[in-house]
């Protein structure tokens, strides 16, 4: 039988990639978001608007679909912090009323997308596990904790078919900076237009980077996935980037030298945030096809046609 997928935040930078993935694979994909994004999506796959907060708008949309991709969350990184009860308010509560509307709508299978560079922590072993404890050090870490026990718990209490994707810092055409997030399309753009790149620390702070394409690969063999593992980091494969590390590697794509201001580093950044995807190697035999080299040429590729358009 054809799975049935409604992704949740289908019209943003990892959504859409997630849609275009599943229906090249002859999946039914239907898009669920506030407002299409920036990213086309074939006429194929069908598009419902509606808010995550509105739990009649979410039970509506489930209807008749099977699987469930949940990557809908409504603080990031670096604005968690300021309103920790709004981020419960937004992110957990009507994650914990999806999971129940997914039982009552009969939905066999959630996907639901954590952040493997947050819920960590600070950790004494590089590369990370799953197993590895969970320490996280600010709100948006321990909100995506949150959401994952609960989706835990409603597999152990009502047998809903659960996994759990522990991201690390997804990047490449159509992500558009924002909120200081996602460095490469972040300080790609600014490079390229000649402004300036904040530098928080002293530039060594070491992170783990995964091309977009890599990831929906990634969701399209979980799909089908029926092994016993419930949670799997999903990162680049190797020893991760330093901040200077990307902005050096932009510098070599583009030809061109960044101009670097710095600041204080910030309480919410760990030292090292590196993932192993041993485990995704072995249960499902992915690991990303795109180094990341070639990830960052086709990323400022796309950024120039993109920001060149009238």
């Amino acid at each position: 039988m054809v799975a049935k997928c409604l992704v949740l935040g289908g019209g943003g930078f990892i959504g859409s990639n997630i849609c275009r993935r599943l229906s090249a694979e002859g999946l039914s994909v239907t898009a669920f978001g506030r407002r299409k994004g920036i990213a086309p999506l074939p006429r194929e796959i069908a598009w419902f608007e509606g808010d995550f907060r509105d739990n009649l708008a979410v039970t509506k949309a489930l209807q008749s679909h099977d699987t469930v991709i949940h990557l809908v969350h409504s603080t990031w990184p670096s604005t968690a912090d300021a309103d920790m009860a709004a981020d419960i308010r937004d992110s957990v509560i009507p994650s914990v009323e999806l999971l129940d509307a997914c039982v009552r709508s009969g939905v066999k299978r959630i996907i639901y997308f954590s952040s493997g560079g947050t819920v960590y922590g600070e950790v004494d072993e590089i590369p990370i596990r799953e197993d590895s404890p969970t320490n996280p050090v600010g709100a948006y870490g321990v909100s995506k904790l949150m959401i994952e026990h609960y989706v835990r718990l409603y597999e152990r209490k009502y047998g809903l078919n659960s996994f759990i994707v522990r991201l690390a810092n997804p990047f490449g055409p159509w992500q558009v900076e924002a909120h200081n997030q996602g460095l490469v399309a972040f300080a790609g753009h600014l490079i390229q237009s000649d402004r300036q790149v904040t530098v928080y620390g002293d530039g060594s702070a070491r992170r783990d980077y995964v091309y977009v394409e890599d990831v929906a690969n990634f969701v399209a063999r979980l799909i089908n996935y029926n092994g016993a593992k419930r949670t799997f980091n999903v990162g680049g494969g190797g020893n991760g980037q330093s901040i200077l590390d990307v902005i050096h590697a932009i510098e070599t794509s583009l030809g061109k030298r960044a101009m670097i201001k710095r600041e204080p580093s910030r309480p919410f950044d760990v030292p090292s945030n590196v993932l192993s995807i041993e485990r995704a190697e072995k249960e499902l035999g992915w690991r990303p096809a795109t180094s990341f080299p070639d990830g960052i040429d086709y990323t400022l590729s796309w950024q120039r046609e993109f920001y060149a358009r009238p």
